[in-house]
């Protein structure tokens, strides 16, 4: 997404929940950066020949994918997670919604509103959005347990 897109109509609710460590953060990286987790790109690199050799360009597709999000994982350990979407100075408190949203998102303290649109006129449903979004130190302590997604229907509020 580029800087001239407007984000409206998503909500990313923060809570903070207290109780999670650094030390806990880091069993968790440490975890998910095992060898058994990961066949390696030398690994993916061999199966990706083998199937475009073969002519299974789906398979051939679906490793070279595989090898991409390796890549971009492997970019963000290091700490280059790419150009930021919405930064952290983009929030609002949960206490400025209308009573009924504030209900809904109780336990929460902060949000994000992000509007996605189809400006190539292709009909898309379901299908993933990457963005970078980047929060303040203070207001989140685990971003893996405290980020909730919901959808707003503009004609039903």
């Amino acid at each position: 997404m580029n800087g001239s897109v407007r984000l409206v109509g998503w909500i990313l609710g923060i809570s903070l929940f207290y109780g999670s460590t650094v030390a806990s953060q880091e069993e968790f990286l440490t975890d998910i950066r095992r060898d058994i987790r990961d066949d390696g790109m030398e690994e993916k690199s061999s199966l990706f020949q083998e199937a475009y050799n073969s002519g299974d360009y789906d398979l051939a597709r679906s490793i070279a994918e595989s090898m991409q999000w390796t890549l971009d994982f492997q970019k963000q350990l290091k700490g280059d997670i790419g150009e930021v979407d919405i930064d952290s100075n983009h929030f609002e408190k949960v206490d400025e919604l209308p009573s009924a949203w504030k209900d809904w998102a109780k336990g929460w303290e902060f949000f994000k509103t992000i509007d996605l649109s189809e400006t190539q006129g292709i009909e898309r449903t379901g299908e993933p959005v990457d963005i970078v979004v980047a929060f303040k130190t203070d207001q989140t302590t685990d971003l893996y347990r405290e980020i909730r997604v919901a959808y707003v229907n503009e004609a039903s509020g």
